[in-house]
């Protein structure tokens, strides 16, 4: 009885010292989060096919041109300060490694919701800009492209050697400001 009546005050001390305890010390540690903005850029080609630069009415300078390529800019959870965006059309005229003729073209530029009538020309250096706002946690904004060829485009090609391989490479870049 003697041990018991010890471990019960025992046992009482040291949960009265427990309650009455101050802290000795402190501290804080710091749980930080991110959340990347998803920037993606895609360009891609339209059916690639070969086009009678003569004969293809939509190809002439009053024509609507033909659909060649598309891009699209999507931004997931952009960042809290609006972003500006960039994109830079580079081109030259179509051209064949077996003659030395070459053929003015110029690039058209609309919405993927927008008709051939609100087209945009674009030439050589010539660009878009994209302002992407905070609000919205998803933003894609897609761009469909079309060529035809300018006046003195389609007067070059009446007097232009015949070839299969009239080619140009159109570069489309994004830069963010």
């Amino acid at each position: 009885m003697k041990k018991s009546l010890i471990i019960v005050i025992t046992m009482v001390f040291i949960g009265m010292g427990l309650s009455a305890a101050d802290p000795i010390g402190s501290g804080s540690i710091s749980f930080n989060g991110l959340i990347e903005a998803g920037l993606y850029f895609t360009v891609s080609e339209v059916d690639p096919q070969v086009y009678n630069l003569i004969e293809n009415e939509d190809l002439q300078p009053d024509g609507d041109g033909v659909d060649i390529g598309t891009w699209t800019l999507r931004v997931d959870n952009p960042p809290v300060e609006e972003t500006d965006y960039t994109v830079t059309y580079s081109y030259d005229s179509l051209s064949s490694e077996e003659t030395s003729d070459t053929i003015e073209f110029i690039i058209l530029e609309r919405k993927d919701d927008e008709t051939l009538d609100v087209a945009v020309e674009k030439e050589h250096l010539s660009s878009s800009s994209i302002t992407i706002s905070s609000g919205s946690g998803l933003n894609v904004d897609t761009r469909i492209l079309s060529a035809r060829l300018t006046v003195d485009g389609a007067a070059d090609a009446l007097l232009a050697a015949a070839s299969e391989f009239y080619q140009a490479e159109i570069t489309i870049a994004l830069a963010a400001e």
